[in-house]
């Protein structure tokens, strides 16, 4: 596992991704469309959704980011970003993509 980035609880953390197809950046099918486009997940480190399917922002072709806040009452230690989009596959139909990194919120005493 490779940690993405460190952050402190109460921080806003950006948390980005890519999606290329053939090492050139592409866009998912369904590009920004809120019912099938590019969706992110943040999964707590005790295992609770911060955020779930929730809409992201698209900076160019084929990037996109989001920013999530954590509070002092949340948990802190490995928080789980999950990417989601989906692509025409010629022959084969919409598969999904899924992104993952991963981000580490510390306590500060």
């Amino acid at each position: 596992m490779t940690i993405a980035g460190t952050y402190e609880l109460g921080d806003t953390v950006k948390t980005t991704a890519t999606f290329r197809y053939d090492s050139t950046l592409t866009d998912p099918s369904g590009g920004t469309n809120p019912t099938c486009g590019v969706k992110v997940d943040v999964v707590k480190s005790d295992g609770t959704y911060l955020v779930q399917d929730q809409p992201v922002t698209r900076d160019s072709v084929g990037s996109y980011y989001y920013y999530f806040d954590t509070t002092s009452t949340d948990p802190y230690g490995i928080y789980i970003v999950v990417w989601k989009g989906h692509h025409n596959l010629v022959g084969y139909g919409y598969k999904p993509i899924i992104q993952r990194e991963d981000i580490l919120i510390t306590k500060v005493d």
